[in-house]
């Protein structure tokens, strides 16, 4: 009864109290953040380890057991799965609920960090450990495929990479774009063995030639006055003729190049994973969010900046959407 005798007799105040309410709603309505599922964090933290050229067993003993080791120090670890693949070691660290995933990736981080490499760590050719938490709001934004009819799909990669990556990474809210389907570009040098043979060169000098010229290098300082310049050596492979010209050896004030025991081909790698959107090669493009933003909006920049895109895009390529998280979001 308090509430309706006073708007009885303060109706003025009372209706300025409802407008307070009303505004205020209306103001927190439009900034409210829309999502799909709710930003939970699961208590899990995976642990990728790439090394490759190694089969399931050595990456189980030499890099798996070792990360195992290393996570199982870390306080509030409740259980630890693996997988050891040809290649790729994967860890999977289950913590009890509650815990900080933030402190708990920091201090694996700094176990891994104090396993190192070398002979009691992790072999020196492996990659560096890559630390990733598990939340429901890390999904994929958007799917869509860049394809185009008698366009080879090395082509549609080149263009995804070099073009189209970046101008999606710049839109507001976007974390990273990952690009998928097609051939790694691969400079593949053929070795003649006869000829290795003839000149004395074994396959052993060709490749640590290799290593040691295609590298940018520092070699110190140069000051002038109050400026201090740092000197680079740029020695980096450029062109494939930059490989074929590298001299390996000198036989009798003669040099010996790369060119002249084997050849050197400009091609593309395996092609393990294929894509094809209409029948027709393409390359998948998965677009993801950074955590917290507002997955409507971030979709509604993603789409006006993909018809920016297709403006400049080659004659022939078409980029199509296949998934539009936000397009349920607003059905829901």
């Amino acid at each position: 009864m308090f509430i309706t005798d006073f708007s009885v007799r303060k109706p003025v105040t009372a209706l300025m109290l409802v407008l307070i309410i009303v505004v205020l709603g209306v103001v927190s309505f439009s900034k409210l953040p829309i999502d799909l599922l709710p930003d939970i964090e699961f208590p899990l933290v995976s642990i990728i380890t790439e090394y490759e050229g190694i089969g399931p067993e050595e990456m189980e003993f030499s890099v798996t057991r070792l990360v195992e080791s290393s996570a199982n120090r870390v306080d509030g670890v409740k259980n630890i799965y693996s997988t050891s693949q040809r290649g790729v070691s994967v860890v999977r660290v289950e913590f009890d609920w509650g815990t900080d995933m933030n402190l708990a990736c920091q201090e694996i981080r700094e176990k891994l960090d104090e396993l190192g490499t070398g002979y009691f760590g992790l072999p020196e050719d492996s990659k560096r450990p890559i630390i990733a938490k598990y939340n429901m709001a890390d999904m994929p934004l958007m799917f869509m495929s860049l394809s185009g009819k008698g366009i080879d799909v090395h082509q549609l990669k080149e263009t995804a990479e070099d073009y189209m990556q970046n101008q999606l990474e710049a839109v507001e809210g976007v974390a990273w774009v990952a690009i998928f389907a097609g051939a790694p570009r691969e400079v593949l040098v053929s070795l003649d063995r006869d000829l290795l043979s003839a000149y004395g060169i074994s396959i052993t000098q060709v490749i640590q030639k290799l290593s040691s010229e295609n590298i940018d290098a520092t070699s110190g300082n140069l000051k002038e006055g109050y400026k201090d310049y740092l000197i680079r050596v740029k020695g980096r492979f450029k062109r494939v003729q930059d490989i074929k010209d590298m001299v390996l050896t000198v036989r009798d004030g003669v040099p010996i190049h790369l060119g002249d025991v084997g050849r050197v081909y400009d091609t593309y790698g395996e092609q393990l994973v294929y894509s094809r959107t209409n029948l027709e090669p393409s390359i998948g493009i998965m677009v993801m969010k950074q955590a917290g933003t507002n997955t409507v909006r971030v979709c509604n920049r993603a789409r006006k900046k993909l018809r920016e895109i297709e403006e400049y895009l080659p004659e022939g390529m078409t980029v199509r959407i296949g998934f539009d998280q936000a397009e349920y979001i607003e059905k829901s």
